[in-house]
């Protein structure tokens, strides 16, 4: 599975076709959005100030 770190909590993971935020809280893995292309999901990530 390609994995990016954006930070301590938030990764992109590719699921299927789709590259989804992913918030790592302890235990749990909770995908919060997910995009067809990497690039807006960095860019969400950007937007929503998680870099």
């Amino acid at each position: 599975m390609e994995q990016i770190k954006i930070n301590d909590q938030i990764t992109i993971q590719k699921m299927n076709d789709h590259y989804c935020l992913v918030k790592n809280k302890k235990d749990d893995k909770l995908v919060e959005l997910c995009f067809y292309s990497v690039v807006d999901a960095l860019a969400y990530s950007a937007e929503r100030n998680y870099v």
